[in-house]
């Protein structure tokens, strides 16, 4: 009788720690389709690399402060998307690793084919519209209202 009860308790203890590991994160309302995930990362990427190179050029730290928020409402417009959606999306495809590796790995074909574009085309201009200080300033305080977005790398691939 011992000897069952001693079974008993450990086959308890050991289903007990047995879990098996399944993303806990749920799918977003709306989620976004991996390809146009794709789509949306890198044209991020690619405002990131406009804000940065303008960063560099202009040393006016007023007007990075003044053009980031227009870049981004830019990027959201295009794919009527606001930066929540695209938050709880990032969170929810970065909760599979294997799944996020595979957008990334997109992400970067489309942008090595932009760069070879642009080295076999040569230089391109910025297609986003530099916005009149008011309109910045304006969408800069919408911004400041709702939660913030933080991009960089490491948040991306998390």
């Amino acid at each position: 009788m011992t000897r069952f009860i001693s079974t008993f308790l450990i086959l308890i203890t050991i289903t007990a720690c047995y879990h098996v590991n399944e993303s806990e994160t749920a799918a977003p309302d709306p989620l976004i389709p991996k390809e146009e995930m794709v789509h949306i990362l890198t044209d991020l990427y690619l405002t990131e690399g406009s804000l940065a190179y303008h960063r560099l050029e202009n040393k006016d730290k007023d007007f990075i402060k003044e053009i980031s928020p227009v870049y981004y409402k830019q990027l959201f417009d295009k794919y009527h998307i606001d930066h929540r959606i695209l938050k709880e999306n990032l969170n929810y495809y970065n909760s599979d690793p294997k799944n996020m590796e595979s957008i990334l790995e997109k992400v970067l074909e489309n942008l090595s084919r932009l760069q070879s574009e642009v080295e076999t085309n040569g230089p391109v201009t910025d297609t986003l519209s530099v916005p009149e200080v008011d309109t910045a300033k304006m969408i800069t305080d919408t911004l400041n209202q709702t939660d913030t977005l933080e991009l960089n790398a490491d948040s991306l691939i998390k």
